[in-house]
């Protein structure tokens, strides 16, 4: 498991963080959430709340599983959310993220633990302006690191309010419905952007047909998702998602400009890549 394991305080700076964040992004949101979903701008918002009462019935044909549950992820991107994630097993993580795609503004919180080592990750993003705080990582400032909007490369990890549906979407193998309001089937973590590309070798074709579980409120938008790791790789655990506060804002306040240094180069270049 060395893609999951720090090495060391020679190991390129942001190496944890980069992982930790693949794997938020992963929980959509995704997973999503994303991570965790961290979305793009979006159109036709849906009201507010988080009923989660089943569907009502209808005599109007019932949509295939695999549009229903395709459709819920799309929701992700139209209106702003909050995900709440938890990885038990080898990694234990947890995640909070609240996003506005409309209104390019994010809010992240993560906790990693690994092998006895804790990184603590904050990240704030306003109109493609993007502040990260880390503890736990060798060489990171005691300060927030700023990267001005122009510098943030388009589907990296800095870009907290990239499109992460359309990875889910894209690694469903099979779904079918649950229930009134539930879902399962698997998914392709190799299409999702959750891992190191190390681990998806290491993984194999097991990473290819992950079983998920996932349930909608009456709106039609994902109330909870559990995708379980273990199927790849015996003791990696379960990645949980909870998602909330669908329409509700989603307030950035920038640090004061005294707590605040731009992100070293070296920073930049490990965590400004897509994923």
């Amino acid at each position: 498991m060395r893609a999951f394991t720090p090495e060391g305080r020679d190991s390129p700076p942001g190496r944890i963080y980069v992982l930790k964040t693949r794997l938020f992004a992963g929980g959509i949101g995704v997973l999503a959430a994303a991570t965790f979903a961290l979305a793009g701008c979006g159109d036709n918002p849906q009201p507010s709340g988080t009923d989660s009462t089943p569907p009502p019935t209808s005599s109007a044909p019932q949509a295939s599983a695999k549009e229903a549950f395709t459709n819920a992820v799309k929701k992700l991107q139209q209106q702003s959310s909050k995900a709440e994630l938890k990885m038990d097993g080898m990694v234990a993580m947890t995640a909070t993220t609240q996003t506005d795609p409309a209104g390019k503004k994010a809010t992240s919180a993560t906790e990693v633990n690994v092998s006895g080592v804790k990184v603590t990750t904050s990240i704030l993003a306003n109109n493609g302006e993007v502040w990260v705080k880390m503890t736990g990582v060798p060489g990171a400032p005691d300060k927030w690191m700023h990267v001005a909007a122009d510098k943030v490369a388009k589907g990296s990890s800095l870009d907290l309010t990239k499109d992460q549906s359309t990875r889910l979407e894209a690694s469903i193998v099979t779904v079918e419905r649950d229930g009134a309001s539930g879902f399962k089937g698997t998914l392709d973590l190799t299409k999702m952007g959750t891992v190191s590309e190390d681990l998806v070798k290491q993984l194999g074709d097991k990473a290819k047909a992950l079983p998920f579980t996932a349930t909608v409120d009456s709106q039609g938008r994902l109330s909870t998702m559990e995708i379980d790791l273990n199927g790849a790789m015996a003791g990696l655990g379960k990645m949980t998602t909870k998602y909330s506060a669908y329409g509700e804002p989603v307030n950035v306040t920038p640090p004061a400009a005294s707590e605040v240094v731009e992100m070293p180069e070296q920073f930049l270049a490990a965590l400004n890549k897509p994923v």
